[in-house]
């Protein structure tokens, strides 16, 4: 962070740490782990497992996070495990589409008070 702050002072790009790019990538994609993870559905761990039956990879790191959990007694009634929600994202857009769109969308911004102003996205 202080480069970043550093680097906007100065104006010197060459002296930032990485690509400003790198670091709208990696946020972005936290974000929407977060807004998949909102709009996904809790379920039991053996519907998670049927869930992810089709891909091995998550399959197997599903079953390994929910032995995990059990060995330090997560309570599933009282700590509900969500599958994220699939999403879509528009080309070219930055927002989504498909079945989860309206609810997803509405994770993107929220409302600002005066005088910050963020405009909507097409």
């Amino acid at each position: 962070m202080q480069n970043f702050i550093a680097v906007v002072r100065s104006r010197k790009t060459a002296d930032q740490y990485g690509p400003i790019d790198d670091g709208k990538v990696s946020s972005a994609l936290c974000h929407l782990g977060n807004i998949s993870h909102e709009v996904g559905r809790a379920m039991t761990p053996g519907e998670l497992a049927e869930r992810t039956q089709g891909n091995s990879l998550t399959a197997e790191a599903t079953g390994r996070m929910v032995e995990h959990l059990k060995v330090h007694q997560v309570d599933f009634a009282q700590t509900p495990l969500t599958l994220g929600a699939l999403l879509t994202i528009e080309d070219g857009k930055e927002r989504f589409t498909g079945e989860f769109s309206d609810s997803a969308n509405a994770l993107l911004t929220h409302k600002y008070r005066k005088p910050i102003v963020v405009p909507k996205l097409g």
